[in-house]
């Protein structure tokens, strides 16, 4: 019984899904600092090996970035030095994580925030989505 516990719980990890934990700036956040880091921590380790083989993983309206955005040592985060402008809205998208484990992200992740002290009153609209397949663990 013990190793059918055992093997159970390897099937429900290796099968899980990275989900996106905690962003900075957080979701919805107003008056965000024009010179900031954009942050997102992951549930599990990603294989940052197979993220640098993809283009398109993340994707955001930031225009302006000192450096190009990694990943932490422990692989669990993202990380970007941005530069913003004053009252404008951005987004943060991430379509495609795959998790050192096998978990992959189930469905793609935004996050919202402004410079501003608050959100336009304009609104988008459209679906995003993932084309990228066949990507193994590293």
């Amino acid at each position: 019984m013990k190793y059918l516990i055992t093997i159970v719980f390897g099937i429900s990890i290796a099968l899980g899904q990275v989900t996106v934990v905690s962003t900075v700036p957080t979701n919805n956040a107003v008056n965000v600092a024009l010179s900031t880091t954009i942050t997102a921590t992951f549930n599990t380790e990603i294989d940052t090996v197979a993220m640098n083989l993809i283009d398109d993983f993340a994707f955001a309206n930031i225009q302006d970035q000192s450096g190009e955005p990694y990943f932490s040592s422990d692989g669990m985060s993202f990380i970007a030095n941005v530069q913003l402008q004053s009252n404008t809205a951005y987004f943060v998208a991430f379509s495609y994580m795959k998790g050192k484990n096998g978990a992959t992200l189930a469905s793609p992740y935004i996050f919202y925030f402004s410079t501003g002290p608050s959100f336009p009153s304009t609104t988008v609209s459209g679906t995003v989505s993932s084309g990228t397949t066949g990507v193994s663990p590293q």
